[in-house]
């Protein structure tokens, strides 16, 4: 039979190992949290009207992405690094006002914060222009940009996708 003293002992032993499962527990919970606390979301949007045309990579999240690569893939699975713009008018002056922003420039974007891929800005007085315009969007029917990114702990996420249809554009 067991002392008393022994039965104490043993008491406080088991409190002290379930006090270390109790902490072990919690600092995986904390350590999950403090990752989605800085969870990175990205979206892409795009704005057409008459006067002007862009497209634009967000993030929505709370922590900052870490972008590592932007790459477009046309409707013919071929991947670049600028997407693949053409309108029946290129050989036009125009061309130089559609500004294809490549990704060497982009390396993070905080929360809520956005920076344009494409950005086109006609003159809504030219009609050249707008045509121009109409054909540069009907050029990104299904492309595909691809980002590729990271939070501030080096995780790697799925890369994100977002196809354009002729549909998105009018």
């Amino acid at each position: 039979m067991m002392s008393a003293d022994r039965w104490i002992a043993l008491c406080a032993m088991l409190t002290s190992v379930a006090a270390v499962g109790v902490s072990v527990s919690s600092d995986i919970v904390n350590r999950k949290q403090a990752r989605l606390s800085v969870l990175p979301i990205p979206i892409i949007s795009h704005l057409q009207s008459p006067d002007e045309f862009f497209i634009t990579l967000k993030n929505v999240g709370v922590g900052p992405m870490l972008i590592t690569s932007v790459t477009y893939r046309d409707a013919l699975g071929t991947i670049t690094d600028r997407p693949s713009l053409s309108a029946s008018v290129t050989d036009d002056p125009l061309a130089v006002n559609a500004l294809v922003l490549t990704p060497g420039w982009l390396n993070a974007l905080g929360s809520g914060e956005y920076q344009r891929l494409v950005y086109y800005d006609t003159d809504p007085a030219d009609y050249a222009s707008r045509s121009f315009s109409r054909a540069l969007r009907s050029s990104l029917d299904k492309t595909t940009v691809v980002v590729e990114y990271e939070d501030v702990y080096g995780t790697q996420f799925t890369p994100f996708e977002f196809q354009f249809f002729s549909a998105d554009f009018y």
